[in-house]
């Protein structure tokens, strides 16, 4: 973690892999509606964390609460592309929206 918070690649990609081993994540509500709305289900969600990159350009810190969001780009088990929103605000991780992505995006 640096001075300002930020995790860098390795420990973000170490995080998310212990969260998901441990079970330690929380889906929040409109996670679990986007998936649903989008047609994805908690296995494309974590296979994307798992085997995703981190999308810095996509990643930002949210003043309101205090905490980085990390965006994670990856695949879903058919092969389509997916965003993931990532934060870290206490003991698990929280995923906060799960976006399925067109061509392009």
């Amino acid at each position: 973690m640096t001075e300002d918070g930020y995790w860098n690649d390795v420990r973000l990609k170490k995080e998310i892999l212990k969260h998901i081993e441990n079970e330690t994540f929380v889906l929040t509500r409109h996670a679990a509606q986007e998936q649903k709305h989008d047609g994805v289900d908690l296995g494309d969600t974590l296979r994307a964390l798992k085997e995703g990159r981190h999308e810095r350009e996509k990643t930002g810190f949210d003043n309101k609460f205090q905490i980085w969001k990390y965006a994670i780009r990856g695949k879903t088990e058919d092969s389509e592309t997916m965003r993931v929103i990532v934060s870290f605000p206490s003991e698990k991780m929280m995923i906060i929206t799960v976006i399925k992505l067109s061509k392009g995006q």
